[in-house]
C-alpha cells in the first residue's frame, strides 16, 4: 500500500504497478454472492479501492425477517420511501444477472446491492 496517496476520508492508499504513486482507471469484473460474472466495470483508482475496502466487511446475505432500508438508489432520494424501514419477506434471487429480494408492501424484486440492513 501506498503511503503517500491518502485523503482525508480515506486511511488507505492506492499505488502503481511500481509503488510509486496512484493508478488510473481499474477494470474488474462483478462476481455475485452465487458465483455469476457481470460485465467488465471501470472506475477510478481510489473509488475501486473505497469498494474494495467496504467487501471486506461486506453484509452477510439478506433473509427474511430482516429490517432493511434503500441507500444510493433513486427510489432512496423519493419522499414516499425515504427513511422507510422494510421488511425482507424472501431468499435473494437472481433477477437479469442483479439479486433482488421481496420487500413487504413493495411490488417486484428489489436489488439488494440498494439495501443495507438496520
Amino acid at each position: 500500500m501506498c503511503g503517500t496517496e491518502f485523503s482525508n476520508n480515506w486511511d488507505y492508499g492506492v499505488c502503481g504497478v511500481d509503488g510509486s504513486g496512484p493508478i488510473g482507471d481499474v477494470f474488474y469484473t462483478p462476481i455475485d454472492r452465487n458465483g455469476k460474472e457481470g460485465k467488465e466495470k471501470s472506475c477510478y483508482s481510489f473509488d475501486f479501492a473505497r469498494w474494495a475496502v467496504r467487501e471486506v466487511n461486506a453484509q452477510e446475505p439478506l433473509k427474511p425477517g430482516d429490517q432493511v432500508v434503500m441507500h444510493t438508489c433513486y427510489e432512496s432520494r423519493k419522499e414516499k420511501y425515504k427513511d422507510k424501514v422494510w421488511t425482507v419477506e424472501s431468499e435473494p434471487w437472481d433477477l437479469c444477472g442483479s439479486e433482488v429480494v421481496r420487500l413487504e408492501g413493495y411490488s417486484g424484486g428489489f436489488a439488494t446491492e440498494y439495501l443495507k440492513r438496520v
